[in-house]
């Protein structure tokens, strides 16, 4: 099977309440029509092995939970080349950093192309099933900002 050029991967715990987030906003992303060069991947919790997800796209945009301070439901976007320079050490894969992960495929000669990790405050993260209210509204906004990304990937509209 040959990848597609652009993967929008949710990452998350969906039995952690908020850690689920990125797991959520796939799911919905999964019944929209991305277009053909899109992967919708529901990752779990990958750790290193992103790193194949990552491997021979142009663009991947990762979907997580992310504690950076803001107030439940802010989202980040970081470039990762920002995250490589540290501006952002709140980005975990679970059991790996983000910047990890990079450093450990630049190593390994994968190329992991561009990647956008679109990070979501939590305001709870506890064993339980769901999002808080805050973090599901945020949801709307998350495929918004997927879309408006692999829009300016694609240079057609989605």
């Amino acid at each position: 099977m040959t990848k597609k050029r652009i993967a929008v991967i949710g990452v998350g715990n969906l039995l952690l309440g908020d850690e689920g987030v990125g797991i959520h906003a796939v799911q919905y992303l999964s019944g929209l029509d991305l277009g053909d060069e899109v992967d919708i991947i529901d990752a779990a919790v990958p750790g290193p092995s992103i790193i194949y997800m990552l491997e021979g796209r142009e663009l991947s945009i990762i979907i997580d939970c992310a504690d950076f301070g803001g107030r439940p439901g802010e989202i980040i976007l970081a470039d990762s080349k920002r995250l490589a320079l540290g501006e952002f050490k709140g980005f975990s894969l679970h059991g790996i950093s983000l910047d990890g992960v990079l450093a450990l495929a630049k190593e390994l000669q994968i190329d992991v192309g561009h990647v956008l990790i679109l990070g979501v405050q939590p305001d709870r993260i506890e064993v339980g099933i769901g999002l808080s209210e805050s973090v599901a509204d945020a949801i709307p906004r998350v495929v918004d900002l997927v879309k408006s990304e692999v829009t300016k990937a694609l240079g057609k509209a989605v």
